[in-house]
C-alpha cells in the first residue's frame, strides 16, 4: 500500500487540485468520522483502498453527499457479485482489483476528473441555463403581463376612437346634409333626423326674423311643418333667458310649452333662435349638451348661408321685378352674343345667341352697337332693324371690380318705329314741299313763255296753209308747248303731295302720268313697259301711288349704274291689281333683305340718299290697303311688286 500512498500524494502534488477534493482513504473499516468529514467538506471524488464496504456505505448516504461525487474503488477481495454491486451505484467510477500500473493509477484520476469537471461544467451552464431560463420565465411573464395590460389598453382605446371616429363619421354627415339644405323647412327636418335617437326631446322649433322682417315660427304638427308668422315681438326670444322665451313661445302658439333649451343665431339684422322642448332630468342633459355643442358652429353657420341666400333671394326677386317691368327689351348676353339674362318683353331663350332669339338672324343684326362694344370695351349706340321695326341699341360692358376685361353686356332695345315714321314722313313732307316749291316756281317762269309760244304758234297756224311744210312744223311747236304743260301739271300734281282724297283711279293712268318725270333718269336704260289694257282701277290717292312709283323706279335705275334695263308691267286678276318695277342690277343681298323696308336703311353712299324710299313708299302702299314687297324668287336681278285690291270703275 506504501506505493500507491506515494503515487497518489506524487500525483497530487504535481497536478495539484481543488482543496479537498480528492480523498485517499486506506482503512479497510470506515469510521463514523470519516463520513461526516467526506459530508463536511463536500467531497465530489474518493479514491477507496480496500474501500468495498465505504462504497455500500456511501451509497445508503449518496443524497447528503456532493451532486458529483464519484470515486474508484480498489479492493482484491471483489466478489463477482461485489463489481456487479459497485458498478450499480452511480457515484462508482471504476472498480479495480488492485492498483494499475499500467497506465498507473494517475492516469485514471486524471480521466475521471475530466470527467468530473466537464460534468460540472455541464451542470453550471445547465445551472446557469436554469437561472436564465427563471430569468427569462420571469421576463416572459412580465412580458405577458405588460402585453396583456397594453392590450387591454389598446382595447379600450381602440372602443374609445371607434366612439369618437363613429361622432366624428356622424358629425361629418351631419355638417354634409346641412351643406345641402336650401330653405328653413329643411333645417328643421334635418335637425329632427338628427336628434331621433334622443327620446325624451319633442321635435325642434325655430324662430327668426330675417332683416328686419316679420317674426316667424317653423315647427311641426304632426308630419306636417307649419311656417307661422307670430304676431308678438321679437325681443323676449332673443334675450337668451329660456323662461323668457318658453313664455313667449307659449303665448305665441298658444299652447303649453315644457322646458326647453334654446340655441342663438344673431347675425347683422338677421336674428334665429333654436327651440327643444325636452323631458330630461337635470344629470340627462349632458350627452345632449355635448352633441349640440359639437353642432353648434355648423348650425350657426348654415343659418347665416340660408340667411344671406334669403337676402340674396329678395334682391333677385326685386332685381327680377324691377328687370322685367321694362317696357323695352333688355337682355344680358356674354361675349358670344349668347343670352344669359333677359327680361319679359325679350324672350325667355336663355343660352341662344340674341339675333337668333330676337331678330330671327344667323349673324348679328347690321348696325348692332354690341360688336363695336364687345370690339372695343366701351359703350356703344346704334339702330337695328328686325322686321317692320327700328330700335335704337344701347350695349353696355358689365365691369366687375378687379377685372381687365368684361364678360357680360346689358344691351337695351328702344322700339323708335313710330318716331322715325313720323321723321321719315317729316322729312319727305319737307323734302315735296321743297320739290313743290321748286315745280312752282319753274312752272310760274316756264307757263309764260310756252303760253306766248303756244299763242303765237296757233296765230301762225291760222295764216300759213295747211299743206305748207310751215304749217306741219308749227303743229308740231303747238304740240311740244302742250306736252309741256302736262309735264309741268304732272309736276305741279306730284310735288303737291296729298291731298288725302281717295278716288276710283286707273293705276296705268298714273304709271302714264308719272314716267315722264323720270325720262332724264331713265334715258341711260332700255325701258320695257308693258301695262295691262284689263280693267285696272284702284282706290286710293293718286298723288300718293306717284311718289311710290317714282321712288321704285328712281331706285333701280340707281342701282343698274351706268347700263341695263328696266321693265315696268302690270297684270290684273280679280282681286288684285299688280305693277311690277323690275331691274338688271346687282340684286338685293341675301342678308340685307330683311332690312331693305327698315326707316333710314340704305346701302348708297352719304349723301346719295336718305333711306327713306322703301320704307315710305311701303307705308303709304298699306294705307291702300294693299302690299309692297320684294320678288326673292327672282335670281337676277331686282323686282318690286305693288299689289293694290282691284276696285270696281
Amino acid at each position: 500500500m506504501t506505493n500507491v500512498e506515494n503515487q497518489i500524494q506524487i500525483y497530487s502534488f504535481e497536478k495539484p487540485l481543488p482543496s479537498g477534493s480528492v480523498f485517499l482513504y486506506q482503512p479497510t473499516v470506515i469510521q463514523q468520522q470519516h463520513l461526516a468529514d467526506l459530508l463536511e467538506k463536500q467531497v465530489y471524488f474518493l479514491l477507496l483502498i480496500h474501500g468495498k464496504e465505504l462504497a455500500r456505505k456511501l451509497r445508503k448516504i449518496k443524497n447528503n453527499l456532493h451532486p458529483f461525487f464519484r470515486m474508484i474503488v480498489v479492493d482484491s477481495e471483489f466478489s463477482t457479485e461485489d463489481v456487479t454491486e459497485l458498478l450499480n451505484i452511480e457515484s462508482v467510477i471504476k472498480v479495480l482489483r488492485f492498483l494499475p500500473k499500467n497506465p498507473p493509477l494517475d492516469h485514471h484520476i486524471t480521466s475521471s476528473l475530466e470527467v468530473l469537471k466537464n460534468l460540472q461544467e455541464s451542470d453550471n451552464i445547465i445551472t446557469k441555463v436554469r437561472v436564465q431560463n427563471k430569468v427569462l420565465s420571469e421576463i416572459n411573464e412580465n412580458l405577458e403581463d405588460l402585453v396583456r395590460q397594453r392590450t387591454e389598453n389598446l382595447e379600450q382605446s381602440k372602443v374609445a376612437v371607434e366612439s369618437t371616429l363613429r361622432a366624428v363619421k356622424d358629425l361629418i354627415k351631419f355638417v354634409k346634409n346641412l351643406s345641402q339644405i336650401n330653405n328653413f323647412d329643411d333645417f328643421i327636418i334635418l335637425l329632427r333626423q338628427e336628434f331621433l335617437k334622443f327620446h325624451k326631446i319633442r321635435a325642434p322649433l325655430l324662430v327668426y326674423s330675417l332683416g328686419g322682417s316679420e317674426l316667424r315660427c317653423i315647427f311641426f304638427q304632426g308630419p306636417q311643418i307649419i311656417d307661422q308668422v307670430l304676431a308678438s315681438a321679437e325681443a323676449p326670444f332673443f334675450k337668451n333667458e329660456n323662461n323668457s322665451v318658453r313664455e313667449a313661445l307659449a303665448n305665441a302658439l298658444e299652447r303649453p310649452i315644457g322646458p326647453i333649451l334654446t340655441l342663438q343665431f344673431i347675425f347683422n339684422d338677421n336674428k334665429g333662435v333654436l327651440i327643444f322642448e325636452h323631458s330630461f332630468a337635470e344629470e340627462e342633459q349632458e350627452l345632449f349638451h355635448q352633441i349640440l355643442a359639437e353642432r353648434t358652429e355648423s348650425l350657426r353657420v348654415a343659418f347665416e348661408r340660408l340667411a344671406l341666400k334669403w337676402r340674396a333671394h329678395m334682391i333677385s326677386r326685386q332685381w327680377s321685378s324691377t328687370f322685367d317691368s321694362f317696357k323695352d327689351p333688355i337682355l344680358i348676353m356674354d361675349r358670344s352674343f349668347k343670352v344669359v339674362r333677359s327680361n319679359k318683353n325679350f324672350s325667355n331663350h336663355s343660352g341662344q345667341k340674341c339675333y337668333e332669339v330676337f331678330a330671327g338672324r344667323k349673324e348679328p343684326c347690321m348696325g348692332c352697337p354690341a360688336v363695336k362694344s364687345i370690339d372695343g370695351g366701351q359703350a356703344s349706340i346704334g339702330k337695328v332693324h328686325v322686321g317692320e321695326k327700328t330700335y335704337e341699341v344701347d350695349a353696355f360692358p358689365i365691369m366687375v371690380e378687379g377685372a381687365q376685361d368684361s364678360a357680360n353686356w346689358i344691351v337695351h332695345y328702344k322700339d323708335i318705329t313710330r318716331s322715325v315714321n313720323l321723321q321719315g314722313q317729316l322729312v319727305q313732307s319737307e323734302k315735296m314741299a321743297a320739290i313743290g316749291m321748286l315745280a312752282g316756281n319753274i312752272a310760274h317762269e316756264l307757263n309764260n313763255p310756252l303760253t306766248g309760244i303756244k299763242s303765237l304758234a296757233q296765230i301762225l297756224l291760222a295764216e300759213v296753209p295747211e299743206a305748207s311744210t310751215v304749217h306741219s312744223d308749227l303743229k308740231e311747236v303747238q304740240h311740244a308747248s302742250e306736252r309741256c304743260e302736262q309735264i309741268i301739271k304732272n309736276l305741279l300734281d306730284f310735288s303737291s303731295g296729298s291731298s288725302n282724297a281717295f278716288t276710283i283711279c286707273s293705276l296705268r293712268d298714273v304709271v302714264v302720268k308719272t314716267l315722264p318725270l323720270l325720262k332724264t333718269a331713265m334715258h341711260y336704260f332700255n325701258s320695257h313697259i308693258v301695262l295691262s289694257e284689263e280693267t285696272d282701277t284702284v282706290f286710293l290717292d293718286p298723288q300718293l301711288l306717284q311718289q311710290v312709283i317714282f321712288n321704285l323706279v328712281n331706285n333701280a335705275c340707281q342701282a343698274m349704274g351706268n347700263s341695263g334695263s328696266i321693265f315696268i308691267t302690270s297684270d290684273v286678276d280679280t282681286a288684285y291689281v299688280r305693277l311690277r318695277v323690275r331691274d338688271t342690277g346687282p340684286g338685293v343681298p341675301a342678308q340685307l333683305r330683311r332690312d331693305i323696308f327698315a326707316p333710314f336703311f340704305t346701302t348708297k353712299e352719304e349723301g346719295v340718299g336718305t333711306g327713306l324710299g322703301l320704307s315710305v313708299s311701303r307705308s303709304i302702299i298699306e294705307k291702300f290697303k294693299g302690299k309692297l314687297y320684294l320678288n326673292e324668287e327672282l335670281l337676277e336681278g331686282c323686282e318690286f311688286v305693288i299689289e293694290l285690291p282691284r276696285s270696281a270703275p
